[in-house]
């Protein structure tokens, strides 16, 4: 009997690892076309069209991070607006501005199924469904977005020197590659509409985008440097992350076959929790994320909260997701950001973001516990 509840124990982590890694992978390889075709660099050009002050750049590309990482994931959006980033602020400026993309990326990726690993894992295990998570989600997201911004946006003093680039021209066929690219993101979420596995959606999407190009390359009259390969972006993507992931879930499933899950989960909110100890088991969790990751605090927690209430575990996307704002290695978009710009530390990130953060995390929470007094 031990045997067999191992077997079955294993094969279930095994699909869960499957499922996230996977979607994670044609996500990832699908932004590397929208990179390769150049579209950011179109967006930064016409960004810098508008003749911004830094204060309203910094709104602007916070905005930007906000909503891209609902579509793209918060990782990824921030690894692009951090380029975006650097062409328009210097010094101290360009440090403020990353603490806004992370904190913006964070919590635009918390009312999104696919905006963030948490929320893709709560999503794939079944906690809420996209209607539910957008509904419940979004305005606490957006509170923690506007709060957080604002504080930040106060530490701009002066302006900087904008880096000039040559407009950038994009051909019809490539408009054509960087639509498709743009509208398999949402595939994920029809698919699971039909019943099927997301990650299938993304696959469809991957194939169709890797065929029209391939067709565009071989009708090409020429080969250029836009001519794209599926097995060179396939190396451009973060692979090590990918098997953090699938490392995290690994270890998680361990503790939970053991029952250390059941222990904690016991000691965080009770034999039986109401809501409201579930309010403050999550916002704890929250701010535990910024020191452990929120991905194995998200991992852990499917199984540490008893309740099939979806507003709850969109409660605990929203504090996981964005809690790990707090400290710029609490998440991963703090982490990226940190390695891309090596001028941010730890101690320049704590002297810069943890009042914003805290501000606009505590005004989401409280913007949930409205909805949920409203609406329940």
């Amino acid at each position: 009997s031990g045997g067999r509840d191992v077997e079955h124990a294993t094969e279930v982590i095994s699909a869960e690892i499957f499922g996230i890694v996977g979607f994670l992978l044609y996500a990832m390889t699908i932004v590397e076309y929208l990179v390769h075709y150049r579209f950011f660099d179109w967006v930064y050009a016409r960004m810098l069209r508008l003749k911004l002050t830094d204060r309203a750049q910094l709104w602007l590309i916070g905005a930007l991070s906000f909503l891209a990482s609902a579509i793209i994931d918060n990782l990824t959006a921030t690894l692009v607006m951090l380029q975006i980033a650097t062409r328009f602020f210097r010094g101290r400026n360009l440090l403020i501005a990353a603490c806004t993309i992370i904190a913006a990326a964070n919590a635009g990726g918390a009312p999104s199924p696919i905006g963030d690993v948490t929320t893709i894992m709560l999503w794939l295990n079944g906690k809420f469904t996209v209607g539910q998570v957008i509904g419940w989600g979004t305005a606490p997201a957006l509170v923690m977005f506007l709060l957080s911004t604002a504080l930040l946006a106060r530490h701009i003093r002066s302006d900087t020197p904008d880096l000039q680039e040559e407009p950038v021209a994009i051909s019809r066929s490539e408009w054509v590659v960087i639509a498709a690219a743009a509208l398999a993101f949402p595939l994920p979420c029809v698919f699971h509409l039909l019943k099927l596995q997301p990650y299938m959606g993304l696959m469809l999407g991957f194939g169709l985008l890797s065929g029209m190009v391939a067709f565009f390359n071989y009708v090409a009259p020429r080969q250029t440097h836009l001519s794209a390969r599926m097995d060179h972006l396939l190396k451009r993507v973060q692979h090590d992350s990918l098997l953090f992931f699938a490392g995290i879930l690994l270890a998680v499933g361990g503790l939970r076959h053991l029952g250390v899950l059941s222990d904690l989960s016991r000691v965080v909110f009770g034999e039986a929790p109401g809501v409201w100890r579930f309010v403050a088991g999550n916002t704890f969790l929250g701010v535990l994320s910024a020191l452990v990751d929120n991905i194995p605090l998200t991992a852990a927690a499917v199984h540490l909260l008893k309740t099939t209430d979806p507003a709850i575990w969109v409660l605990l996307a929203f504090t996981v997701g964005t809690g790990g704002s707090f400290l710029v290695f609490g998440s991963a978009a703090g982490v990226v950001a940190m390695s891309a710009l090596p001028g941010l530390t730890h101690d320049v990130y704590r002297k810069i973001s943890p009042v914003p953060v805290a501000a606009g995390y505590l005004g989401g929470v409280a913007v949930w516990c409205l909805q949920y007094l409203l609406f329940r």
